[in-house]
């Protein structure tokens, strides 16, 4: 399921760089397809069995006052883990699905891009700030009417279902200023870039907060930390070459992945803050490669749209065996054949990997 998904959009993608761009029946018909997956997964990719270790036996446990509400809303009624899940990634897909259609005009290059890294670490994943990161998708348009007293309250919801979402309060402050098209971008991306390799800590102020707030976290070595910068550079730098109008989508696109750069190299020396923080801003890779994509065909516009369906293929296989080794899957599993497994095929499970199920049940 996970590489039928993969070939479409890559199939489209070559498609639409030609301006040949497949009709918006089957963008709908991938989205739905990619909500499905989302609704009836079982065990996969990260937090799975985490949250329902919390939902099942202490939903306090999830600190988040909102999202504690929320699941508590869920247990009043005695509903299953699994009812849980398929609401809560029903309505992720859901709030979010505008933001891909309208805003990003079905763009299948900017699904790719969504696809291969944002839908894999969530809502696949990490379920709360699934959660938030559809109402940052959401709410984008708020932005772009003027609209910012309410973007902040929205905002402040966020916090209150994943703390780390606070960091959305940088983009309404800062997206809208005139100087990201200046020259002397680079020079910050470039300073910033030296502040992540010589290890500077600004994180210490806000470490105790955000470590710690779920069972397992995955930790990183620093060769995949260098990796990851490196792959955010080849993302971030084509932006460089392109000067959006101010008060375009492609100009705040650009400024908030900026934004989201240096902000994860300040924060990089510890990588799950920093994670945590960049995330919601390099989603909106998506929104530019929809302004590059009606821009007139150049060969350095072309060679961009081809650099990123290149780059986020190979992010979609990183991230695939960076699962198979978080979730102890069996040594013949690969990242060609890393199986997707439903509620409907459950026992598959077992046979894939020995992943810790916290004692699940199907009938609590």
């Amino acid at each position: 399921m996970y590489y039928l998904v993969l070939g479409a959009l890559i199939i489209c993608s070559f498609f639409e760089t030609f301006e040949l761009r497949p009709p918006k029946k089957l963008f709908i018909l991938i989205y739905v397809v990619m909500t499905l997956m989302a609704m009836f997964r079982f065990g996969q990719l990260g937090d799975y069995f985490d949250y329902y270790y919390l939902y099942t036996q202490n939903p306090l446990l999830m600190r988040d006052m909102l999202f504690i509400l929320y699941a508590l809303f869920f247990r009043l009624f005695d509903a299953n883990y699994e009812v849980f899940i398929v609401i809560t990634e029903l309505i992720c897909m859901g709030l979010a699905f505008p933001f891909f259609y309208k805003t990003c005009k079905g763009n299948y290059i900017s699904l790719l891009a969504f696809y291969c890294y944002t839908f894999l670490v969530c809502p696949m994943s990490a379920l709360r700030q699934a959660v938030c990161l559809s109402l940052l998708l959401f709410s984008y348009s708020l932005l772009a009417e003027k609209k910012k007293k309410v973007f902040y309250v929205v905002v402040t919801i966020g916090v209150f279902i994943h703390l780390s979402f606070f960091v959305v309060y940088i983009i309404g402050f800062l997206y809208d200023k005139e100087f990201y098209n200046e020259r002397w971008m680079f020079y910050i991306i470039i300073f910033a870039t030296f502040l992540f390799f010589v290890g500077a800590d600004f994180t210490a102020s806000i470490r105790s907060s955000m470590e710690d707030r779920s069972v397992s976290e995955a930790a990183e070595n620093s060769l995949d930390h260098v990796i990851q910068i490196v792959l955010r550079l080849i993302i971030l730098l084509p932006l460089l070459f392109f000067r959006p109008d101010y008060g375009t989508d492609g100009y705040y696109a650009k400024a908030i992945c900026i934004i989201g750069y240096v902000l994860y190299c300040l924060l990089a020396s510890n990588i799950l803050v920093a994670g945590r923080m960049e995330f919601f801003f390099r989603t909106f890779i998506c929104l530019f490669i929809a302004y590059l994509s009606d821009q007139e065909r150049t060969f350095l516009r072309n060679s961009v749209l081809y650099l990123f369906v290149f780059v986020h293929t190979a992010l979609f296989f990183k991230n695939i065996n960076s699962f198979i080794s978080q979730g102890n899957y069996n040594v013949d599993v690969t990242v060609f054949n890393f199986p997707y497994i439903s509620i409907f095929d459950k026992a598959e499970i077992d046979e894939y990997t020995g992943i810790d199920t916290y004692g699940y049940s199907e009938f609590d």
